[in-house]
């Protein structure tokens, strides 16, 4: 069902919508939940043309539900609407929390992310290239497969076939790694890995060493083609304005290589 703000031919109204008291309601039948799209999520990240998600009733009702089993709100909470319903959160997180009985404040937007973590400050709010299943600490990508997956991109058969398996694995795209205890830990995209000598480097890692150094006030670090090593980790690195000349190129290499 399509609403408008306004009067519109081929449109509820959402001020009619609101004056109904219900009785014209009919619930829908629906035979195979799981094959019944609910909603389509377009998505595209940060490469490529958007996709459109399709999302079953099925998956919608095992996500909410999955959510909820695990008591993701109480019904004492009040939890802020953060996200538009063009939002694949701002569509399901309301609705977890309405079922849960928790309270849920829209956002009027205009809050800033670091507004948003003053608050939460305050209120204290794999798989590798051979498809081989990896142990502790061995760095792969992540896969997983679950009930409330989507079914796969709308109309976009080659894409949905590069992130769905047969046994409907999804792959994440982000590389990882698990310990012996079973914590799972997200390395990097793999997309931004950097393959050098045969070995997957990751930037974020080579970042968080450079800034680590007092006089360090950002990092990036990307690959470029090298005839040797297959790519080689390049930094951009911007020093203290206050500390020019006193940092070298010497010592920063020094300090990731050791």
């Amino acid at each position: 069902m399509l609403f408008s703000i306004d009067p519109t031919p081929d449109f509820v109204c959402i001020q009619d919508f609101e004056r109904n008291d219900g009785s014209e309601f009919k619930a829908p039948r629906i035979e195979d939940l799981k094959n019944h799209i609910m909603l389509q999520v377009y998505t595209s990240g940060t490469t490529g043309f958007p996709k459109a998600a399709e999302v079953s009733m099925y998956a919608y009702i095992t996500e909410v539900e999955c959510c909820r089993s695990t008591e993701f709100f109480k019904d004492k909470d009040v939890v802020l609407g953060w996200n538009p319903l063009t939002h694949i959160c701002g569509f399901i997180i309301p609705m977890i929390a309405f079922l849960t009985g928790a309270m849920v404040v829209p956002s009027t937007g205009g809050l800033s992310p670091k507004e948003f973590v003053e608050i939460a400050k305050k209120h204290q709010i794999i798989d590798n290239a051979s498809g081989r299943q990896l142990g502790p600490c061995e760095v792969g990508e992540i896969t997983f497969r679950a009930p409330h997956l989507m079914r796969g991109y709308y109309k976009r058969q080659d894409e949905t076939a590069q992130v769905l398996d047969d046994q409907r694995w999804l792959r994440s795209g982000d590389a990882g790694c698990y310990d012996r205890s079973g914590q799972l830990y997200i390395v990097e995209r793999l997309k931004d890995m950097i393959k050098c000598l045969d070995e997957q480097v990751a930037p974020a890692e080579i970042e968080t060493l450079l800034t680590q150094h007092p006089l360090v006030l950002e990092a990036a670090v990307v690959g470029i083609d090298h005839p040797e090593f297959g790519e080689a980790p390049t930094a951009f690195v911007v020093i203290e304005p206050s500390a020019k000349g006193l940092v070298s190129e010497d010592e920063l290499v020094r300090l990731v290589s050791g």
